[in-house]
């Protein structure tokens, strides 16, 4: 009984969860207009620290020389983020989220690949642009190993 409980409590965390990022992407990906420019209407205080609402949609194309297993993650710094949020798309349908508490993710790059980024969420300073907000969080990727996989 239970296990039944502690399943049941977690596949309404799950759905939860899901529901929750579910609607940020739709609204990231539909609320075109608000891509373009941040969010300033949105500023809190905090500790008489004023934080802004950014959010932006980014294209890139990355290449890689060899294909295989990569990191790819971001190196938010805790001065400039309140809280940050970046959803990376590939063309192929694959979807990575990533955060202040989940900051990389392990996927297979296969040479060119076109990615689709959202970035969303609090900061200590006005970020005007995609690019800019890119740069802050620190986007990187890089080889997990040398070897080539399949």
């Amino acid at each position: 009984m239970i296990k039944q409980s502690v399943m049941l409590t977690l596949i309404v965390v799950t759905l939860l969860a899901n529901v929750i990022l579910g609607f940020e992407l739709y609204t990231a990906i539909h609320n075109g207009n608000t891509m373009a420019s941040p969010s300033i209407a949105h500023v809190k205080n905090q500790n008489s620290s004023q934080l802004y609402h950014f959010s932006f949609k980014e294209k890139l194309h990355i290449h890689v020389k060899k294909k295989g297993e990569y990191v790819i993650g971001i190196r938010p710094n805790s001065s400039v983020f309140n809280e940050v949020y970046v959803i990376i798309y590939f063309n192929n349908g694959n979807t990575i989220s990533l955060s202040l508490n989940q900051t990389q993710a392990i996927v297979k790059l296969h040479g060119e690949e076109k990615l689709t980024i959202f970035l969303t969420g609090l900061s200590y300073q006005n970020i005007s642009s995609a690019e800019m907000a890119l740069n802050l969080v620190g986007f990187y990727y890089t080889p997990l190993n040398d070897g080539e996989t399949d």
